[in-house]
């Protein structure tokens, strides 16, 4: 199983589906994400950043246990490799922790590279955001032509929000927009930083 930072199932081989189901994988992120925030931290936490190493399982995250790996890369975690054990958990053999080690660093690397395609992506998105919303772009041909090319339905409605920091803390605001990204992307949603205002889109329904 390849996990994202948040202990998300993001690819499995066919194996883990037969051994865990297709219905179970699809419903895991789910899960795990409904977790408590706390109780998400402290199981991350204990899953630590070592090395490869066996862990039990985890219930209330969907996980069976296995051999574990982080994918670790400038000093962060940036997702996990698991690999179910046959019968009980054992420790890993140098053979495991070669193969196991390799696949958390092409994990750490792909997710970097994915990472800073999106943020790529995010800011030419942001740019013609912010163009419509300050009245920079008027004609509606050139308008209808750049959000189609963007990916945006010029037909579907959408709500503007537009925040600001009031502590002037850069870095919290920078992180706020990074976690809109993220985690509403899949439902539309777009945000996108200007000094000390956030632009956020979201459709109407």
């Amino acid at each position: 199983l390849v996990l994202d930072a948040g202990l998300a199932v993001t690819a499995f081989g066919r194996l883990a589906e037969a051994r865990l189901g297709a219905d179970a994988l699809a419903a895991q992120p789910g899960r795990v994400r409904g977790l408590e925030p706390l109780a998400l931290d402290a199981l991350r936490t204990s899953l630590g950043r070592d090395e490869v190493h066996s862990v039990g399982a985890m219930p209330d995250a969907g996980l069976p246990g296995g051999l574990l790996a982080a994918a670790v890369a400038q000093g962060a975690v940036y997702g996990y490799v698991l690999a179910m054990q046959e019968g009980a958990v054992s420790e890993p053999l140098v053979v495991e922790r070669h193969a196991l080690g390799h696949a958390a660093v092409a994990v750490a690397i792909e997710t970097l590279r994915r990472r800073a395609e999106a943020e790529a992506e995010a800011r030419v998105r942001g740019d013609f955001l912010w163009e419509v919303a300050s009245g920079a772009l008027r004609d509606r041909q050139e308008m209808a032509a750049k959000a189609v090319l963007l990916g945006y339905a010029i037909e579907r409605r959408y709500r503007v929000l537009i925040a600001e920091a009031e502590a002037q803390d850069g870095r919290a605001l920078g992180e706020a927009v990074v976690h809109l990204r993220r985690h509403g992307a899949a439902a539309g949603l777009q945000a996108s930083r200007r000094g000390e205002r956030v632009l956020a889109v979201v459709p109407a329904e």
